[in-house]
């Protein structure tokens, strides 16, 4: 995660600490970053808001252009066999192309909290 981030501050000419200053984590959890630790996902949501671009962006990529149809993408492998997906699915890709970005950006969020046992 810590190459995506750091890509992302490159792209925009920023530092990690100034990214982390602007999300609101200490210097010392930007750090983390780069020996593997993964942030939050309220920071993840911040740091995707900051940077205009989707949560899943960090976690790795989904596309879902297409699902509707039963062919979904996943990290670039294009898996035609894939099952048709159901009523529940097919209803979910319709609300999530309806959400902006930042509606997307807060339900991945949640997605990823973890839950409580």
């Amino acid at each position: 995660m810590y190459e995506k981030i750091l890509k992302l501050c490159q792209e925009k000419g920023i530092t990690i600490s100034y990214l982390a200053n602007q999300v609101g984590v200490s210097n010392a959890s930007a750090s983390g970053w780069k020996k593997g630790a993964i942030p939050s996902p309220k920071t993840i949501k911040a740091m995707a808001d900051f940077f205009n671009v989707e949560v899943a962006y960090f976690y790795g990529d989904i596309n879902i252009a297409n699902a509707e149809n039963g062919s979904v993408a996943i990290n670039g492998n294009h898996n035609s066999t894939a099952p048709k997906l159901g009523e529940i699915e097919e209803e979910i890709i319709k609300l999530l192309k309806m959400m902006n970005l930042k509606q997307k950006n807060e339900l991945l969020a949640k997605a990823y909290e973890p839950t409580e046992k």
